[in-house]
């Protein structure tokens, strides 16, 4: 069950901060969206959003906007700042939540997740947990990573 919270916890941060796709539901966002190049419709701010220009100007606007939490906004701009790939070279949210999906990756994703410091300390504690415990032969359940 830990692996699965494990696996859960790292690809959901990969989604947030590498997917960096802003979220425009909120029922008090008024279309355009004049800070999100007047973008006209949920759609159209996040393809605004995905350019990877556009990307701290959207976290900006979720943080301010409470769209994200300041810890989600936090990560993103940390992974923003990093300026190369995911783990394993991954690029997206898809190609990392694939890679970091496959326990075979749990060492490298939570270094890279330490390493530049998108995991709160306390979540960072139970990660290696999990880690410690499959490095001593614990084989988490055929639950297909997620």
């Amino acid at each position: 069950m830990k692996t699965k919270y494990l696996i859960s916890f790292i690809t959901l941060s990969f989604l947030i901060i590498i997917g960096s796709t802003i979220l425009i539901e909120a029922a008090n966002i008024q279309y355009p969206v004049e800070e999100l190049g007047n973008c006209e419709n949920e759609a159209a701010c996040r393809v605004y959003c995905d350019k990877p220009g556009n990307m701290e100007i959207c976290l900006d606007f979720a943080q301010k906007n409470n769209l994200m939490s300041e810890r989600e906004v936090n990560a993103a701009k940390n992974f923003l700042a990093i300026d190369e790939n995911g783990p394993g070279g991954c690029k997206g949210k898809e190609e990392c939540e694939e890679y970091c999906n496959n326990i075979d990756h749990i060492d490298e994703c939570i270094a890279f997740a330490e390493e530049n410091n998108l995991i709160p300390p306390e979540e960072l504690e139970e990660a290696k947990k999990v880690q410690a415990a499959i490095k001593r032969g614990f084989k988490p359940p055929p639950c297909g990573n997620k």
